[in-house]
Formats: structure tokens, sequence, C-alpha cells
């Protein structure tokens, strides 16, 4: 039997009994049901050069084949077999991880500003607010102005400032630094 043949937990007992004879407990890892196929075409992936020792020139060579032939990385095989024997040769850690901050809350900075918006009674923008909105961001055609107030006043446009700027921002690197027009303004409105 090769040593290579083992999982890595009890080759580094093998190679170092010195060390602590003590097995680490493993919580063998539950994969979602729809990664049996991602589990097994990484498998696949690093198949070959498991058949070789750590660090040789033999599993060097056939990592860089098999990032060739499935077009990843060498690091990405590297890390698909380190995951593999961490875990004492149990495929399911090679299932995708859920992340680190998984369950976790989310919050966004602008939340609070946007529910003291609309509180305040500012999300409902008559037509002379939003002009003036647009002027302020720095379009003085009143063309473009009236193009962007008449695209906001759609009743399937969502009207409100985060929208508006992003509008008005598109616009902006349209002109790539020219004044923005009318013509501007709806070619980017309708692209």
């Amino acid at each position: 039997m090769l040593l290579s043949s083992l999982p890595w937990a009890y080759q580094k007992l093998l190679i170092a009994p010195s060390q602590s004879t003590e097995l680490v407990e493993y919580t063998r890892p539950v994969p979602a049901s729809d990664q049996g196929e991602i589990i097994q075409r990484r498998l696949e992936m690093i198949d070959e050069a498991l058949d070789y020792p750590p660090r040789s020139p033999e599993r060097k060579h056939e990592l860089e084949r098999a990032a060739k032939k499935y077009r990843t990385t060498v690091r990405t095989l590297q890390r698909y077999i380190q995951r593999l024997e961490e875990s004492g040769g149990d495929a399911n850690a090679l299932a995708n991880q859920r992340p680190s901050n998984s369950g976790a809350k989310r919050v966004h900075v602008s939340r609070t500003f946007d529910q003291a918006f609309v509180k305040a009674g500012y999300a409902n923008l008559s037509n002379a607010d939003l002009a003036m909105v647009i002027q302020a961001r720095g379009i003085s055609d009143k063309s473009a102005i009236a193009a962007i107030v008449d695209f906001f006043s759609q009743s399937r446009v969502k009207r409100d400032l985060r929208q508006v700027n992003h509008t008005i921002r598109k616009c902006q690197l349209y002109a790539d630094g020219a004044p923005v027009t009318a013509e501007i303004v709806k070619d980017t409105i309708n692209s």
C-alpha cells in the first residue's frame, strides 16, 4: 500500500509519528442537493494528481495538465486537493462552501437615510424639485433637464433620488466631458 493512497490525516501521522497521535474529529459537511455534479467534476479534475505524492514534480505536471484541460488555475486545483486532504478524503469537502457571513443581517448605510428621506416627505419630488436636483448635478441644458424630468414622470419608472443620480451619471459618462444634451439623455435612457 502506498503512503499517498491514505487520507492526508493518516499520512501526517505516519510521516511524523513523534507528534500527537490523536486524530482530530472531522464534522462531515452535508452538501446541498445540487452539489453532486460539482463534487464529481472537481474530483475528476484532481483525481490523477492525487496518484502522486505532494510537492512532487509529477503532481505538479498533472495539476498543470488538468488546469489546461479544465480551463482553471493550478492554485484552484491545489485548493481542492487541500480541502480533500484536510477532510480525511471526504469528497463532500469539494462542495461549494457557504459564505462566512451566511445568514447574517446585511445593513446598508443608506437604509437609515432612505427611511428618514421618505418619512420627511421627500419621496415624492415635484417636477420643479427634480429639475433643481438635475441642474445641481451639473446638467444645465434645458432640453436635457426636460428629457430627464419627462423620463421620470412616466408611471413605470421608479422616481427616487438614487435612480435620478444613476441616470445623470450615465448621461455624463456617455457625454465624456461634453455638455449633456437632450440627444445624449435619450440615447442613454434607450440603451
